[in-house]
């Protein structure tokens, strides 16, 4: 099932599906920007940092909860569930298109073109454990908010790990043709 994916990623991996993924993630992104501000989520929400302790959490929703909570439904439960698709999809296309280029791909490392997808789940755990925050202000609850911190952990360390395959894969690119 995995190996299927992964050759699906490699068969429509060229620069142009990388680019044209790469803006449509962009511009849904710029485009969803006020609703985001609308539902008061705001551009550096919770979801956005990488590191936080439970009383940052749960100060951050207090300080950050809107008047009507449920206007961030739409945010988190229509639009934040597009863009992890989005943004994931892209740099596995990305690492997919890079690794044609550079080696054969085979083996178990031909399923590092599928490490982004990863942060998939991460993410919609983050998003459902920061809706259920705000939903429970001016209660804390602990449990959701150590969800919130492992799913935001989850995926930036994804991504982190995904940048650092790009990153790879861009350098033994350039160096092969150099060669």
């Amino acid at each position: 099932m995995l190996a299927h994916i992964s050759d699906l990623y490699q068969a429509i991996a060229n620069g142009r599906n990388v680019l044209i993924l790469s803006i449509a993630t962009l511009a849904f992104i710029l485009l969803t920007i006020p609703i985001a501000e609308a539902a008061a989520a705001g551009l550096n929400g919770l979801d956005a940092r990488g590191i936080y302790t439970l009383q940052e959490a749960h100060a951050f929703i207090a300080a950050n909860s809107p008047a009507d909570p449920h206007a961030l439904r739409l945010f988190y439960l229509c639009v934040d569930l597009i863009i992890p698709l989005l943004y994931a999809s892209s740099i596995a296309l990305l690492i997919s298109w890079l690794r044609k280029k550079t080696r054969p791909v085979n083996g178990h490392s031909q399923l590092l073109n599928l490490l982004p997808l990863l942060a998939i789940p991460f993410d919609y755990l983050e998003n459902i454990s920061i809706l259920r925050l705000y939903m429970a202000v001016p209660a804390q609850p602990n449990d959701l908010a150590r969800l919130a911190i492992l799913g935001s952990r989850g995926k930036f360390i994804v991504v982190s790990l995904s940048a650092l395959i790009v990153l790879y894969t861009f350098l033994a690119r350039k160096r092969a043709f150099n060669k």
